[in-house]
């Protein structure tokens, strides 16, 4: 096996810290998300008012513009306190387009499995971007697989529009051979009541990025020996 470069390590390193910055914080840099996961795709400078936010949100979200100009992911930044406004705008680099449209969420629900797993020391692999042959021979890449002893989790995470992939998912479960409970569909804001109802529509268990650990730890529980 291929040792990482240190590169390499730092890059994972800064990346799983913004993951778990923006995952961990969430509703309160929602507003703040939203707008520049808009500007990414029109690639300008975009503006966000916080004249009606919380200090919570202000505080987050300067932060995180903060961390997100030092490490060139914008490549201007400034908050007019007075007003109460963000101006920024994002980089156009691939990486970078990757990892704010959605690479986040994948790395953000990796590094809480891994997080979760090694605290209750259980024997487990967590990959990210697993590459899977369907049996008509089409490639498919899984975001997150999870083995914890003799048994596999699958998490698919998206930041956006879900619908017009939840039935291939729930395709995908069977074919897998995986039960609705080892079956994630993490979405990001998603509120209880509704994931619940897409769960017993669809088959898979949705969750919201701040439900996914809990609904894990009931399947690690329901799944004993």
């Amino acid at each position: 096996v291929r040792k990482p470069e240190p590169e390499d390590e730092e890059k994972e390193k800064v990346l799983t810290r913004l993951a778990l910055f923006l995952g961990d914080r969430y509703p309160s840099l929602e507003k703040l998300y939203e707008r520049l996961k808009q500007s990414l795709s029109t690639k300008r400078q975009f503006e966000l008012s916080l004249a009606e936010a919380t200090q919570e949100e202000i505080a987050n979200s300067t932060q995180f513009c903060t961390l997100l100009k030092q490490y060139a992911f914008l490549t201007s930044y400034h908050y007019k306190s007075e007003e109460r406004r963000i101006r920024a705008k994002a980089s156009t680099e691939g990486f970078v387009q990757n990892f704010l449209t959605g690479g986040w969420l994948e790395r953000y629900v990796a590094e809480r499995l891994r997080k979760y797993l090694r605290s209750k020391n259980l024997p487990h692999e967590v990959a990210v971007g697993y590459q899977v042959a369907l049996p008509g021979g089409e490639a498919m890449e899984l975001d997150v697989l999870a083995r914890v002893g003799e048994r596999v989790y699958w998490f698919e995470a998206k930041t956006g529009e879900f619908q017009a992939h939840i039935a291939k998912y729930a395709g995908l479960k069977k074919v897998l051979g995986l039960s609705q409970k080892e079956s994630f569909l993490v979405l990001l804001g998603m509120d209880r009541a509704r994931a619940k109802e897409l769960s017993a529509l669809h088959g898979l268990t949705v969750v919201s990025q701040a439900g996914f650990l809990e609904a894990f730890q009931e399947a690690l529980e329901g799944n004993g020996p």
